[in-house]
């Protein structure tokens, strides 16, 4: 059990289940909330393709390293982020991934 939301997205509990299925014991999937679907349809982004990165690394260099990766990506970027960290991750974000505008994404919804 998870309390995450819909579990096991993003959280290590993907290990409790990789566990349970090696053991031959059943895992069974109750529908529940997905913070992720829920704000992909409502923020006017093109849903046709879009990619779930979950967090970012915690560390400056790392976390630069992996959005300038991203920046390849020609699709809605849906990234989790904890609040302590949310001002330095919307920081970078701007800073290295810049403006999506021209990547099909709406001017309204670029990063801070």
């Amino acid at each position: 059990m998870s309390d995450a939301g819909t579990p096991l997205i993003s959280d290590p509990g993907f290990k409790l289940v990789r566990a349970a299925c090696e053991a031959g014991l059943p895992v069974i999937a109750v529908p529940g909330p997905s913070a992720t679907l829920a704000a992909l349809a409502v923020a006017g982004l093109p849903t046709d393709r879009f990619f779930f990165e979950g967090f970012l690394p915690p560390k400056d260099g790392a976390r630069r390293n992996r959005i300038a990766e991203l920046t390849q990506i020609p699709a809605t970027l849906i990234l989790y982020e904890s609040g302590p960290r949310m001002g330095r991750a919307l920081q970078a974000l701007a800073e290295v991934l810049g403006p999506r505008a021209g990547r099909g994404v709406p001017r309204t919804h670029q990063a801070a």
